[in-house]
């Protein structure tokens, strides 16, 4: 579960490597591009493997779907009901990056690695005072 963690804050450390690019930067960038929607991606799946470890070492009741296993830790008390939302949300922005990569909206991942990584990392730092 630490190595997960680790993966990823990795992740968002290569993700924050690009936050200085203005948004005309990031569109002509395809670099940077691969960067950002790589590591949204791994960063994302990352948490949610921690999620369904958790989930199956403590014998919880199984989510009926991906999304749903933030809401299993928040009924549980490791998460904050309002956090395993936008982390239910960064899982469909994940789906998005893996099934509809051919209609993002660049503008849209633009904005989401601009203001919206803090709740992975709010989740590494639940899971570790929790596992800690």
């Amino acid at each position: 579960m630490l190595r997960r963690l680790a993966v990823t804050r990795g992740c968002l450390q290569r993700i924050q490597s690009k936050r200085g690019l203005s948004l005309a930067q990031f569109l002509a960038d395809a670099d940077a591009q691969d960067v950002v929607l790589r590591n949204l991606q791994v960063a994302i799946q990352a948490c949610l493997d921690c999620a369904s470890h958790i989930i199956s070492e403590q014998g919880w009741e199984l989510p009926g779907s991906n999304a749903g296993t933030f809401g299993v830790l928040a009924r549980h008390g490791l998460l904050d009901s309002e956090l395993a939302l936008r982390l239910a949300q960064a899982l469909r922005l994940r789906n998005m990056l893996v099934h509809a990569y051919d209609s993002l909206s660049l503008e849209r991942i633009y904005e989401t690695y601009q203001e919206d990584l803090a709740d992975l990392e709010d989740f590494c730092r639940a899971v570790e005072r929790s596992t800690c």
